[in-house]
């Protein structure tokens, strides 16, 4: 089969900046080479954002550095048979209005409008304003097409023929509103959560501290609830919150712990008291910041009954079986492959259809 020029040349710029993410990371401090320097600069300037500490911009860009790898790009692209067909259909002008609550949240939409051949009017978050735009000058530089594919904007735009929007349930309902009449992706609040049976290793409960604490609990993969089973002893897990420095020493979430906690106080909510991390006995999903949320089970089956009444609103499970088809690993909910969608909507077919539905040109 003759292969698509689009896929070649753009899995060909993202090889690209998985190798230059990997020098970055082999000496953050001494970069070798200029652009793993252009990296190292948008690094620095990240953190202007306080929730963008190095520590886990760094966490970001090793799991980008994963996910570009050859063999996952190919395993990826073989999924789209469209990508040969609808080759040379016209193209849109796609606006991507991307969040910032944790790093390089929409580069994965960025990737999957030029995979699918269009153009990209990508709308920054102000809290994230320099790691994308890094990205994309790598990658133009094994292609340099891409330059002018590609418009970062923080103000007003027009002149687009579909919509990706990320953001929360309050800013859905104005992306419903005036974005509505063009195709679409609008996504919502997402949380995830994890189920503990008791049997876990010490190593398993120290990756899914990972899932708990990575981007300080911030991002829709990040655990905000666990299951855990009627009669069930925190201590091995609670113990392992003490190496989470991170929370332990950021200002603005130590703010959050301390207001959350003279609110249970105030209340008299009951609580469990650790001083990185508060956990209550809720049965919400999405947990304040600091939070973390815990439910008894007493069978499996209840506690599958509790997982699919919060499907409407998950994005991953962490648990060792398989219950609702969405589980990862202890330890993978914040490592997504490329595959592995945003409210578990296929991107890049949504976008390839599109391509699909343009008027053709004579």
């Amino acid at each position: 089969m003759k292969r698509d020029l689009v896929s070649d040349r753009i899995g060909k710029a993202l090889v690209s900046l998985g190798d230059v993410i990997k020098t970055y990371l082999a000496d953050p401090v001494k970069p070798e080479g200029e652009m793993a320097q252009w990296l190292s600069e948008a690094v620095a300037r990240a953190q202007e954002n306080p929730w963008f500490t190095r520590a886990a911009i760094h966490y970001c860009l090793s799991g980008w550095q994963q996910a570009l790898m050859p063999s996952r790009i190919n395993r990826w692209l073989k999924m789209y048979p469209e990508l040969i067909t609808r080759r040379d259909l016209p193209s849109a002008n796609i606006l991507v209005v991307m969040a910032g609550n944790i790093p390089m949240v929409g580069f994965h939409d960025l990737v999957c409008c030029l995979m699918a051949g269009h153009r990209v009017i990508a709308k920054l978050s102000s809290e994230d304003l320099h790691l994308i735009p890094a990205a994309l000058r790598i990658m133009a530089s094994a292609e340099p097409s891409l330059e002018s594919g590609v418009e970062f904007t923080t103000g007003q735009v027009s002149g687009f023929d579909g919509v990706i929007a990320t953001g929360s349930d309050n800013t859905s309902r104005y992306f419903e509103y005036y974005f509505g009449k063009y195709p679409h992706l609008i996504r919502k609040n997402r949380n995830s959560l994890a189920v503990v049976t008791g049997n876990e290793s010490f190593t398993e409960l120290d990756d899914l501290c990972d899932d708990i604490f990575t981007y300080f609990g911030m991002g829709c993969r990040s655990v905000s609830k666990i299951l855990v089973p009627e009669g069930y002893d925190f201590n091995g897990l609670i113990s392992l919150f003490d190496a989470r420095t991170d929370a332990a020493f950021h200002h603005k979430y130590r703010n959050n712990y301390d207001y959350r906690k003279s609110i249970f106080l105030l209340n008299g909510i009951p609580f469990i008291d650790h001083p990185n991390l508060l956990l209550v006995e809720d049965q919400a999903l999405a947990s304040p910041l600091a939070v973390l949320h815990y439910q008894y089970y007493r069978s499996r089956n209840e506690m599958e009954a509790i997982i699919r009444s919060h499907v409407p609103q998950l994005q991953t499970v962490v648990a060792d079986q398989v219950i609702v088809g969405m589980e990862v690993p202890y330890g993978k909910s914040q490592q997504p492959d490329l595959w592995d969608y945003a409210d578990r909507t296929d991107t890049l077919r949504f976008l390839l259809d599109l391509k699909g539905s343009l008027p053709q040109t004579e």
